[in-house]
């Protein structure tokens, strides 16, 4: 049984083609490799995060101090979507206030990166520190942003995803969807994926995060 997800099977998100892991982060490592099991190598090298904290999905997670942790995985063009649909799944439990205006989970790129970027993270609900929401971003020709409604600042476990398909854009929590029917176009750069922060020092996560993923589709 797992910690605050008793019954829950981990099902590929990506309908209708199959999906390629392309980055699988089980944050049960013990060093300051974070090691990608997905054969793809996207290893990430750990700043100021501690390691073999108690699970939010299964074995171990990584707690984040919103201060001045973040994970960072060299650029590899696996985690370039291009035009093709995309999953970002997260398993996320907060540990306190917002220190930020929102706080990185997951992103490659920035809003000004050459060739696009996608995110995920959680956004500071009227800046009031208390009040959290998955946000999901992709951006290629066109910039799409959706919200999910449910406060995750309540200290419990949550799974969350963030998919792109040709059409759209969906944000997910523990299995409830939010859909914005807008095709955001191709995305692909040449820049690093950060776990945990903007960049160093900015928007920085504060909390555990466990069971990091990224799936891409590929045709049959």
């Amino acid at each position: 049984m797992v910690a605050g997800f008793a019954g829950l099977f981990v099902l590929g998100p990506i309908t209708g083609a199959l999906a390629d892991i392309r980055a699988e982060w089980h944050m049960d490592d013990t060093g300051t490799t974070m090691s990608d099991a997905s054969g793809y190598g996207n290893d990430g090298t750990l700043t100021n995060v501690v390691v073999g904290q108690p699970p939010v999905f299964s074995g171990t997670s990584f707690l984040f101090n919103g201060s001045n942790s973040h994970v960072t995985v060299p650029e590899d063009d696996s985690l370039d979507p291009g035009s093709a649909d995309i999953a970002v799944t997260a398993y996320v439990r907060l540990t306190g206030p917002i220190l930020d205006d929102s706080y990185d989970i997951v992103r490659k790129g920035l809003g000004s990166t050459t060739g696009g970027d996608w995110k995920m993270e959680i956004k500071n609900i009227k800046r009031l520190g208390t009040v959290g929401k998955l946000k999901c971003t992709f951006r290629g020709s066109v910039e799409v942003v959706k919200t999910a409604s449910p406060d995750i600042m309540d200290g419990a476990n949550h799974k969350l995803e963030c998919i792109k398909n040709a059409t759209s854009v969906t944000a997910k929590v523990d299995g409830r969807s939010f859909t914005k029917s807008v095709a955001a176009g191709s995305i692909a750069n040449d820049v690093n994926t950060m776990l945990g922060a903007k960049i160093p020092g900015d928007d920085v996560y504060n909390g555990y995060l466990d069971e990091v993923s990224v799936d891409i589709a590929t045709t049959p």
